[in-house]
């Protein structure tokens, strides 16, 4: 047997024997994701991704502001800046969903899919909203400041201003929804069973952030308990928004169809370094 796969082995003995020694742990942490599921993920991420997914029936909002952008951040086609209008709304993995849909189309070419992938890292603003508290709208500012950043410098020579069709019909949207839906709270809920013996086992906070890590929902709501400074939890909830966490990283790579899991860390690690300046900067110019 490969060391791998004895790792693997012994992992899940533990994890075994630790849910027969703690099943009421076990079953807390389950309820309790399953409440901060329906109490504030589904309700932030359902109405924004119901109201960007109408407006991208729409091409108003894209053609109006697709010539200024366009010089800014070199889109392909105004099908690519809508894309990106809509991530800002709705966050990933959904970000990811409209770009596989729009290379399904023929609405944008594998190439543009990729350089979107840099800069449409947002999560679900009204989810950022709910939870981050005072931090929320200089983090909101930072990432979009930042993705601005990103897309000027990663240009597209392959521009066009031709006009695709984005159309998707009602019913394919409200069939999505439930899917999409589901998928985040299984592997909320996956998270959860991973980070239960850390109730057991004392860690400091700064152990404590890494498995904040694995899942953003879980994880913000820790960070803002944190006993630190105001600053050091701006970055720490920077950080922890803009990685996206490694349960929506995971489902970015169940759903994508253009990026390796090792791009995907790469273009993680480049946007949380960029993004965390500009918010530090936001900081200390508007907050200090």
């Amino acid at each position: 047997m490969s060391m791998k796969k004895l790792s693997l082995f012994f992992i899940l003995i533990f994890y075994l024997v630790f849910t027969i020694s703690f099943p009421y742990i076990i079953r807390d942490n389950l309820i309790n994701t399953c409440i901060l599921f329906v109490t504030t993920v589904m309700p932030s991420i359902l109405p924004m991704y119901l109201i960007s997914s109408f407006l991208s029936n729409t091409n108003f909002i894209s053609r109006t502001l697709y010539p200024l952008f366009k010089r800014i951040m070199h889109f392909e086609n105004s099908s690519s800046f809508s894309i990106y209008l809509l991530s800002i709304l709705v966050g990933n993995p959904t970000s990811t969903i409209l770009i596989n849909q729009a290379i399904e189309k023929n609405n944008i070419s594998i190439k543009e899919a990729k350089r979107l992938s840099n800069f449409t890292f947002f999560m679900n603003p009204l989810f950022i909203i709910n939870t981050c508290q005072n931090y929320s709208f200089l983090i909101i500012a930072g990432s979009i400041i930042s993705s601005i950043v990103i897309g000027y410098f990663l240009k597209n020579k392959d521009s066009s201003d031709e006009n695709k069709n984005n159309s998707t019909s009602f019913f394919e949207i409200i069939n999505h929804a439930p899917s999409m839906l589901l998928n985040i709270l299984i592997m909320m809920l996956v998270i959860s069973l991973l980070k239960s013996p850390t109730q057991v086992f004392f860690f400091p906070w700064q152990i404590g952030f890494l498995w904040d890590l694995l899942e953003v929902s879980l994880g913000v709501t820790n960070v803002v308990n944190y006993q630190i400074s105001d600053l050091l939890k701006l970055v720490l909830l920077t950080i922890l928004i803009n990685s996206n966490g490694l349960c929506i990283i995971l489902q970015i790579k169940s759903i994508s169809k253009f990026l390796s899991f090792k791009d995907l860390i790469n273009k993680k690690i480049v946007v949380i370094l960029i993004t965390t300046i500009i918010t530090l900067f936001l900081y200390f110019v508007f907050y200090r």
